[in-house]
């Protein structure tokens, strides 16, 4: 019991005081949030793109390089899942970290 109360304490006192690039799981909302706000953005895009390309006559290249750009962007999110795993891993890595200095009694590593 007497690890897990520690364990808490660390992390109660990593919440105040974090290092540059450290995660935590407090950075979760912001990262989902951000993430969520580029998808609707690319959605806007791909839909204001799309009806520029209609304005254009087919095969002339400002359609053929709108339909280049359309693919381009509908490609991005395809890398929201990696992107997603990888901070999820980040996040992991550091608790564990933690977990392990509180361990050692290194006291977080500082």
């Amino acid at each position: 019991m007497k690890f897990i109360n520690d364990l808490k304490k660390k992390i109660e006192e990593n919440k105040k005081m974090t290092t540059k690039g450290q995660l935590s799981i407090g950075n979760l909302p912001l990262f989902v949030q951000a993430l969520a706000f580029s998808g609707v953005l690319i959605a806007v895009m791909l839909l204001v793109l799309t009806q520029l390309q209609s304005s254009f006559t087919p095969g002339s290249a400002a359609y053929n390089a709108t339909g280049d750009v359309i693919t381009g962007i509908t490609n991005i999110p395809t890398y929201f899942g990696l992107i997603g795993t990888v901070v999820a891993l980040g996040i992991v890595v550091t608790i564990v970290f933690l977990a392990f200095s509180v361990v050692r009694g290194n006291g977080g590593g500082r």
